[in-house]
């Protein structure tokens, strides 16, 4: 039987490439391990038997084709195994990250959400190559709308525009904009005229069918909900001079609007950062509606 070697290794991982020291230890073994760096991952042949030589393997070689899921949440994602070189009778395995075979039959998977996926292929001789794999779950749509709060209680003439749309996917001509209430539907449709107090979604889809709803209200229809928004605080409420404005992990910049009780808009002025500091001005000892993008609370001006 003729000796084969073992191939010590270690490894460090560096930002964008793989680095590998690798040292021979002479001795027999029955099996030997080679690196090549291909995609950033480190692909090793195994020869599992003393029998195998060098050569049978050698050529053994593959790429793998992935596909990201098409939309935040969605699982269609799909990875495809080419092979070249080996000795005939491939056998795929593809786990995911819980070790689960994904690859039923043998098959190419894709209904797959975003995550790590593990891909092994062994021929009829033995020799195995084996790489690792991530899917990328895509950004969610997101919109930055600007509200423009109608003058007075029982008006209609506030104004919703979309200023910015995110996460996307295909070309920003190509968005479809859904107002409720009837409002305008289509392309380039990013504006709404003559809303009233009144709750109102807008839905947008891309080009590959992603989706981004966004509730918002206008004028006392906010007010009038007595839930504080748990993401929205105020710190110190009641305040004399100022109060801290924490909005979590909201899109920046927003409308910062505030209202009396009677749905009167006293003050709308522009956040920057999910931290704010918002001063007292002009404003009376009193109880107000404070109104952060879609998010509502009460805001209390001390004596």
């Amino acid at each position: 039987m003729p000796e084969l070697y073992s191939f010590l290794f270690k490894a460090s991982q560096k930002i964008a490439h793989f680095h590998y020291s690798i040292g021979m230890v002479m001795h027999p073994s029955f099996y030997r391990i080679r690196f090549h760096r291909m995609k950033a991952n480190a692909i090793a042949i195994f020869l599992l038997a003393a029998n195998i030589s060098w050569g049978q393997c050698d050529d053994f070689e593959m790429t793998i084709d992935v596909m990201d899921p098409t939309c935040m949440g969605y699982s269609d994602g799909a990875i495809t195994i080419n092979v070249t070189g080996g000795n005939g009778g491939y056998e795929f395995t593809i786990t995911d990250e819980d070790g689960t075979v994904v690859n039923v039959a043998g098959g190419t998977p894709n209904v797959l959400p975003f995550g790590w996926y593990y891909c092994y292929v062994e021929d009829d001789s033995g020799c195995v190559l084996y790489d690792s794999v991530y899917l990328d779950d895509p950004d969610p749509v997101e919109a930055v709308v600007i509200l423009t709060q109608p003058t007075a209680l029982g008006s209609c003439d506030g104004l919703a525009e979309v200023d910015t749309v995110l996460g996307y996917q295909g070309s920003f001509s190509g968005l479809l904009y859904f107002w409720s209430a009837g409002g305008p539907a289509g392309l380039g449709e990013t504006i709404k005229s003559d809303l009233c107090d009144e709750f109102y979604t807008l839905t947008i889809n891309d080009e590959w069918g992603c989706t981004g709803v966004f509730d918002f209200a206008m004028g006392s229809a906010e007010i009038s909900t007595s839930a504080n928004h748990p993401m929205l605080l105020c710190f110190p409420n009641p305040f004399n001079d100022f109060t801290h404005i924490s909005t979590g992990n909201s899109i920046q910049p927003a409308n910062l609007s505030i209202y009396d009780l009677t749905g009167r808009c006293l003050r709308t002025e522009t956040t920057e950062g999910t931290n704010y500091l918002l001063e007292r001005g002009d404003l009376n000892p009193g109880i107000y509606r404070l109104v952060v993008g879609n998010l509502s609370s009460t805001l209390i001006v001390a004596e």
